[in-house]
């Protein structure tokens, strides 16, 4: 659409309902815009302008084996002169899905128990990322556990970190988990063992803020005080 008029340019139309994106990507070569649908389809189309000439059709789209189960993260990884950027996709098949964004290629994939329904979360060298009974903390460039996992044990041998919603932010040093009701954990970044837990109920809403290593807080009000 324009975006000073709210004239209609190009569209593009899916098979499946939309439920993840539209999500731009940084350019790889070539900037997409990359979505996902309840029929399983994760779709990147050229980032065309609303007055430039209409994609043809996608760069790329990938069929899963289950529906797109929530929104999903763009990562970027610089090795050098290698650039890697990558769509994190959780998905109602169990999967929790790495793909190349610039080809829509595999790079990993972990299964579990239980489909993957929330936003994944990077900071730092890993993915953090609930699935239906607990959440998976792995390493971003390859999918192997970070965090040792006690899938297999039964739920009620839960590891402290796997009862966590999502995770704020995190390095090699310490990592902040979202309990659920503003209650922060406060974990080794190493191992995932808990160190330290805060009530921030006090607080509206607790931000996100991946690799800046920073607990964001803030109120309704116009509040906001930041924890490092």
């Amino acid at each position: 659409l324009s975006p000073d008029t709210g004239q209609r340019g190009w569209g593009y139309r899916a098979q499946g309902t939309m439920v993840a994106g539209p999500k731009a990507t940084p350019r790889v070569v070539r900037q997409l815009i990359v979505v996902g649908t309840d029929a399983g389809e994760v779709i990147a189309l050229p980032a065309a302008g609303w007055n430039q000439v209409p994609p043809a059709g996608p760069a790329w789209s990938r069929r899963l084996l289950g529906a797109v189960g929530g929104e999903f993260a763009v990562t970027e990884i610089l090795t050098g002169e290698i650039h890697q950027v990558s769509a994190i996709v959780p998905c109602e098949d169990g999967g929790l899905y790495c793909l190349d964004v610039a080809t829509g290629a595999s790079r990993w994939v972990r299964r579990r128990d239980g489909p993957f329904r929330r936003l994944p979360t990077v900071a730092g060298a890993r993915v953090s990322a609930r699935s239906l009974h607990r959440m998976e903390v792995v390493d971003r460039r390859t999918g192997e556990l970070s965090w040792p996992s006690t899938e297999g044990k039964g739920l009620e041998g839960l590891a402290d970190y796997e009862f966590a919603l999502s995770a704020y932010t995190g390095d090699d040093r310490r990592a902040y988990l979202d309990m659920g009701g503003r209650r922060v954990v406060r974990a080794d970044g190493r191992t995932g063992k808990r160190l330290a837990a805060a009530d921030l109920s006090v607080f509206d809403h607790v931000i996100p803020t991946g690799n800046a290593n920073l607990l964001l807080a803030v109120t309704e009000d116009g509040h906001m005080v930041a924890f490092q």
